[in-house]
């Protein structure tokens, strides 16, 4: 009787513990859902920037020839202007770089072994920068069409 009883509760206690496994697993799968769709907000951001880097740049070929008009001669000196779009120019070329560092840097990948915890607060981080990216190109970039409007 003693071993009926035991294999009941053995085949009972293997039952349980299955499903408790079970339940574990669909938690992993949902915190590793959570952060690869985390992952996938921070990759939209940078997607949605990345094309800006060409308007950048023509921006700031635009405001050095703006420059070497006024340098020149062709244009008249207007001194308070030619400071602003050097400041603008400089503004231009530090979003141009935080970009750069942030790829460079970019640590997280959805298919990292890190902890779920440890590869959420890595992509909070990573997040949190490429907003600050995100920011500095767009005022920088409000900045030189302004200046170049004025022309």
């Amino acid at each position: 009787m003693l071993r009926k009883i035991l294999i009941i509760v053995l085949i009972v206690g293997g039952w349980s513990c299955s499903d408790l496994k079970k339940e574990a697993q669909v938690a992993i799968d949902d915190h590793l859902n959570k952060v690869d769709s985390f992952y996938i907000q921070v990759i939209d951001v940078h997607n949605e920037i990345m094309p800006k880097i060409d308007e950048m740049m023509e921006l700031k070929i635009q405001l050095k020839e703006e420059l070497t008009r006024m340098e020149t001669g062709v244009k008249e000196v207007n001194k308070v202007r030619m400071e602003a779009i050097k400041q603008i120019i400089s503004e231009l070329d530090a979003a141009d770089d935080l970009m750069m560092d942030w790829m460079r840097n970019e640590s997280v990948k959805p298919s990292d072994s890190l902890n779920i915890e440890i590869r959420m607060k890595k992509l909070n981080v990573s997040f949190d920068k490429i907003m600050q990216v995100k920011a500095r190109m767009d005022s920088s970039i409000n900045a030189a069409k302004i200046n170049l409007q004025e022309n």
